[in-house]
């Protein structure tokens, strides 16, 4: 027996209590614990003699155990309730919505084209970060940026919630001056 197999053999004790305490189950424990010893044979030139055994063995085990709870089939332990959420899990949502509200918010921005801050609202929920539309729009200042698209954001909160938008003074901090649509 070699010192490899020496480690392993002193091991075993350690492994098989980390094995209970993930499984849960004797039975389960002893069988993680075999396909641990297997792997750490057949794997045993990977690992590099004078580091810490127990913690690459107990790895090991700890991979073989997550990798075995997501192969097992926790679904047919639900009975008859199996097909509903199986079923459930197959749908997939419409998201249509999605594409018409955005569509609908650039043909808002559209009508009024002195209105950069609801582009950058559109860019930014696009997946621009607002150092990109910093950049893209010309701003000295990151703060510059986040407080005019609060501004917009409020413009497109107030055009759904009424219908009607808003006319925007770029320059001015007021509240906004609201207009019939």
């Amino acid at each position: 027996m070699d010192d490899f197999e020496k480690a392993l053999v002193a091991e075993q004790g350690y492994l098989l209590r980390y094995a209970k305490k993930l499984t849960k189950n004797a039975d389960r424990a002893d069988d993680l614990l075999q396909a641990t010893n297997l792997k750490a044979l057949r794997f045993r030139d990977k690992f590099e003699p004078g580091t810490n055994f127990k913690g690459w063995v107990t790895t090991m085990m700890k991979f073989t155990f997550i990798s075995d709870w997501r192969k097992a089939d926790h679904i047919a332990d639900l009975g008859e309730h199996t097909d509903n959420i199986i079923a459930g899990m197959l749908i997939t949502k419409p998201n249509q919505h999605v594409r018409l509200e955005l569509q609908d918010a650039l043909d808002i921005l559209a009508a009024d084209h002195r209105n950069d801050r609801g582009r950058m609202v559109i860019d930014f929920e696009l997946g621009d970060s607002y150092e990109e539309i910093q950049a893209r729009y010309g701003f000295a200042y990151l703060n510059t940026v986040k407080s005019n698209m609060q501004r917009a954001r409020h413009y497109l909160k107030l055009f759904e919630e009424t219908g009607r938008g808003c006319n925007y003074n770029l320059g001015s901090r007021s509240e906004p001056e609201r207009v019939a649509a």
